[in-house]
């Protein structure tokens, strides 16, 4: 494990405190837990990257194409 040590303003250290002592852990892990769920800007990246092709695979991810708005019966009523 890395030492890393930040400069918070004290309200943003009391709050981090609360919110560690609240899930019953630490600043520290409460901050990891952070940056591990967390995606970077390169992982969104490739997400977005991959999702198209990941939609077309799926078969009920298809997006409607009739015109009209659904009017709660099953019907289409022109826009």
């Amino acid at each position: 494990m890395a030492y890393v040590s930040i400069e918070v303003e004290e309200a943003v250290r009391d709050r981090l405190a609360i919110l560690a002592a609240e899930k019953g852990t630490t600043i520290a892990r409460l901050i990891g837990d952070f940056a591990a769920r967390t995606p970077t800007e390169g992982e969104r990246a490739g997400r977005t990257a991959r999702t198209p092709a990941g939609l077309r695979a799926e078969p009920g991810a298809a997006r409607r194409t009739g015109r009209g708005r659904r009017t709660g019966r099953g019907r289409r009523t022109p826009n």
